[in-house]
């Protein structure tokens, strides 16, 4: 899948980072995840995302940390959400059809979800990141300003146009492209 393969110079130095940032990242990521299991699942896979790929070669920098917390964070992030997922999905099996509707409601509910998250990828990173955290983790404005480095205002701003998007893109509309 990837096609640059990293040179000897760069695993040596991937490694030597692994054995430096091993315990800060597994803490980080245990604050994440609450649980030390998944903590070090997350980092292990956000070291073999970088030996997968060339960004391995820009560890050179002084400070690589800042790579390897972001990695690990999105590691982490798409654990919890992949887990919401399946918590979701096995709820849904056991919905009657007096909670949950019919099965066809709930698939139509279901493709409903899909095409949001599709839309939103669309948008571009910081938008789905905000969207995710309000939506899905539910978390508030405030809280996600405090998460991400961006003010309140622009949280805001961006699930108004978040929405906006994701509301034209469903009635057929595209109006960013």
């Amino acid at each position: 899948m990837y096609s640059t393969p990293l040179s000897a110079e760069a695993k040596l130095k991937l490694e030597a980072l692994y054995v430096k940032y091993h315990a800060r990242l597994i803490k980080y990521a245990g604050t994440i995840l609450q649980n030390r299991y998944s903590a070090e699942d997350a980092v292990h896979q956000s070291f073999a995302k970088l030996l997968g790929r060339a960004a391995a070669d820009r560890l050179n920098g002084a400070e690589p940390d800042a790579l390897l917390f972001i990695v690990t964070k999105h590691t982490c992030l798409d654990i919890l959400r992949t887990k919401r997922m399946n918590n979701k999905a096995l709820d849904s099996l056991g919905e009657t059809s007096e909670e949950g509707g019919l099965p066809e409601d709930i698939i139509a509910r279901r493709e409903s979800y899909d095409e949001v998250v599709q839309s939103l990828k669309g948008m571009g990173e910081n938008y789905y990141n905000v969207m995710v955290l309000r939506y899905v983790y539910g978390f508030n404005e405030r809280e996600i300003a405090d998460l991400l480095p961006i003010s309140y205002e622009n949280v805001r701003a961006c699930v108004h146009r978040a929405k906006k998007y994701v509301a034209d893109k469903l009635r057929g509309r595209d109006d960013r492209a």
